[in-house]
């Protein structure tokens, strides 16, 4: 699966995006959510009350490092809100495609799969690039 930016570049990702979605029956019904890769690792165990701790074991910093919110994309006014939204916030717009916006697990899944795709892009372009930086930088 490839994302299909409407915004951005799918070479060099910001790290930040927001997808959307229109719905397969009314076309002016779109839906959106939020790509965060947080460029920080964050160790969860620290902000976690020990009585709740072994429940938070499983949780690595990859879990956290990357996310969407809301998990499940929202209703928004309208594509062109979201265009304009996307380039006054200067972040990535991926178009997810045409779904049944009432089928909920399907969009959380969906959200899922692109996050997934979009930062292992983000790192492995990012890794590119870093190191090419490095190599300007002590040559």
């Amino acid at each position: 699966m490839s994302l299909e930016y409407k915004i951005g570049d799918s070479l060099r990702p910001k790290g930040h995006a927001i997808v959307y979605f229109i719905d397969t029956v009314d076309s002016k019904k779109v839906s959106a959510s939020y790509i965060i890769l947080l460029p920080i690792t964050v160790d969860l165990s620290k902000y976690v009350p020990p009585f709740l701790s072994n429940q938070v074991d499983s949780l690595s910093s990859k879990d956290m490092s990357s996310f969407s919110f809301p998990p499940a994309p929202e209703i928004v006014d309208s594509e062109e809100w979201i265009n304009e939204t996307a380039k006054k916030r200067d972040d990535d717009l991926i178009f997810g495609g045409f779904h049944n916006l009432s089928d909920v697990t399907n969009l959380m899944n969906e959200v899922s799969k692109i996050l997934d795709i979009y930062s292992e892009s983000y790192d492995n372009n990012h890794q590119k690039y870093e190191k090419k930086n490095y190599r300007k930088s002590i040559g």
